[in-house]
């Protein structure tokens, strides 16, 4: 039973819609086997979670039938029946929250039953609601299509709807569709390239980008922001970031919720590529220009209510954030980010990720007793993170070098006995340990200067907390 379609289906209603779908089956409209409404009330008890042992087969079956057979038919056609029952109130709810939906529902029904003056205002009616429209993206071609391909399949023979069947109009949308669809997803498989190197052939793109330089493309800037993305991922030029990023923020609205992500997320992998590019060789101008401009991104996505994936905040967009806070000192606003944020997070990983942002927020303040009392909370979810921070803390507490240089010795072997970190991954965390027993022993050794140090660091190309490391250098005194 906790393995059916149907109990599957109720763990997706929420609170407010399992109500209404009670509502919905004691509608006779809808329902008129009250064998379906009691089998309702029966699971009804044990949502959300439905994983009570009174769901299990031979409890049901008994409680609902009063048999003891389990392989009485009666309660698997009942199942089947409410399961039928709740996908339709699913596609109902769904219709309701999707107008275009709606209203194309609609006009199949008036040309089912030949309501000619109907049918061809709402036709006129949509397209009115399509133009109203601030969104101009894939989708607003394709229902622009689709309702011109309607009307010139309509099979009304009178000549007052004639001007409507416009098949040149009927071609033009389907070409700018087919341009916003192919632009769209080949800057998908360019970042998917850019992550994991996995190169892909695009059919037709040339001819797409040929065509989109026509007049009637330029009135819609989605096509230049996406040819400029594609110029982007194969010419890394700051140019033509700055002006995608104009552009971007500028026309953001012309695309839907999901299409805005899109674009912004092209812009933080742009600077996220760049700030990686940029730690293997190491300029602490550029360093600082892209951190701050991923963070002014993701600073954008948040006052805009575009940081939340089906309701949270994943633990990667989290940690990046209280991370590029602490390292621009942008304590005050990290403190205020925290407060409001952390209840988006996943139960399975609020608390860690709490803790260690609250961890970071002390650290950023220089209150380094307290970021070290918190660490002593955090469980092996961050352990890297919460190891290196730790040995910040140490340093900049001004710690012992015994104490300090033992921290970094504890750290080393737990990097060597822990098998479960990529070589490449352990790079990072063992090449910080390295540079910090440098800088212990810096005001020690005659020969050692700052310049050495900074070129040391700049030649190293995996290593944690690069950023620290070059300003603890900056503040030696040999």
């Amino acid at each position: 039973m906790h393995k059916s379609k149907l109990i599957k289906l109720f763990r997706g209603l929420s609170r407010s819609e399992l109500l209404e779908f009670g509502r919905y089956l004691k509608t006779p409209f809808f329902n008129r086997d009250k064998n379906l409404l009691i089998l309702y009330n029966y699971i009804k008890k044990y949502h959300p979670k439905l994983d009570s042992e009174k769901l299990d087969k031979e409890h049901f079956i008994k409680k609902i039938t009063g048999e003891k057979d389990t392989k009485t038919r009666k309660i698997h056609d009942w199942m089947s029946d409410l399961s039928s029952k709740l996908e339709d109130y699913l596609i109902l709810i769904e219709t309701r929250k999707k107008s275009y939906t709606r209203d194309f529902l609609l006009l199949d029904a008036m040309k089912e039953r030949k309501i000619d003056e109907l049918f061809f205002r709402n036709v006129k009616n949509i397209g009115n609601k399509l133009d109203n429209s601030v969104e101009r993206d894939m989708f607003y071609y394709f229902y622009q299509w689709q309702l011109k391909h309607e009307a010139f399949f309509y099979s009304s023979i009178s000549k007052k709807y004639k001007d409507e069947k416009d098949i040149a109009k009927t071609m033009e949308y389907i070409d700018m569709f087919f341009c916003a669809v192919k632009l769209r997803y080949s800057g998908e498989m360019a970042i998917q390239e850019l992550i994991v190197s996995d190169e892909h052939s695009i059919a037709l793109l040339d001819e797409v980008l040929q065509e989109i330089q026509k007049p009637i493309y330029q009135e819609n800037k989605l096509f230049e922001i996406y040819k400029l993305t594609l110029e982007l991922f194969y010419e890394k030029r700051d140019e033509t970031y700055n002006k995608l990023k104009s552009l971007v923020l500028k026309h953001l609205n012309l695309g839907n919720h999901d299409e805005k992500l899109t674009l912004l997320n092209f812009l933080m992998v742009h600077a996220n590529k760049r700030l990686g590019e940029v730690s293997l060789q190491y300029t602490k101008e550029l360093y600082e220009r892209y951190t701050r401009e991923l963070f002014e991104l993701y600073v954008y996505k948040i006052e805009n209510d575009l940081l939340l994936e089906d309701g949270y905040i994943t633990g990667v967009h989290f940690y990046n954030i209280i991370y590029l806070a602490t390292t621009l000192q942008r304590a005050e606003w990290l403190e205020k980010f925290i407060h409001t944020n952390t209840k988006y997070l996943n139960d399975n990983i609020r608390e860690s990720t709490t803790n260690l942002a609250n961890a970071y927020l002390h650290f950023a303040k220089k209150e380094y007793r307290q970021c070290l009392l918190t660490l002593l909370q955090m469980d092996s979810a961050y352990s890297l993170q919460t190891r290196t921070l730790g040995i910040q803390c140490h340093y900049e507490f001004e710690a012992d070098s015994e104490v300090l240089t033992l921290e970094c010795n504890n750290f080393n072997k737990y990097l060597n006995r822990n098998e479960k970190f990529a070589a490449f991954r352990k790079e990072y965390p063992k090449n910080f340990i390295r540079f910090v027993k440098m800088l212990i022993d810096a005001p020690y050794k005659k020969d050692m200067t700052k310049e050495k140090l900074h070129t040391k660091l700049n030649n190293t190309k995996r290593i944690s907390a690069r950023y620290w490391l070059d300003n603890k250098i900056d503040e030696l005194r040999i």
